[in-house]
């Protein structure tokens, strides 16, 4: 189960000025998708980010779409709405710097947090 959490933790990232799941991260989601139905109990927080190119309102709607992206992927695996907690932060919480579009890339993402009630 670590596993499985931590690689799609590790997964979940972004082209420039797009919102859709890149096709390397479905098995990732697909085996986190199939172990939150079988712990009903646990909630995962998504939350959207972009890098800095863009205007701040630009950057926080894209990052709601990056973070909707997700939560509607799982869904139509099986994850029940109320498992899913969704947040989203714009430009404001980088992971890196925004130097260089490698680093770049590192901010365009969907971060998760698992809560067990």
């Amino acid at each position: 189960e670590r596993e499985i959490l931590e690689l799609a933790e590790r997964n979940v990232y972004f082209d420039t000025d797009k919102s859709d799941i890149k096709p390397h991260a479905y098995s990732y989601l697909d085996k986190l998708a199939e172990l939150m139905i079988k712990r009903p109990d646990w909630k995962v927080g998504l939350k959207g980010h972009a890098d800095a190119r863009g205007t701040d309102e630009y950057n926080m709607s894209l990052s709601k779409r990056r973070s909707e992206a997700v939560p509607f992927y799982l869904m139509n695996r099986g994850v029940k709405r109320n498992q899913l907690i969704v947040e989203y932060y714009g430009e404001s919480l980088p992971a890196a710097s925004n130097a260089s579009e490698r680093t770049r890339y590192l901010n365009r993402r969907v971060e998760m947090n698992f809560r067990w009630d």
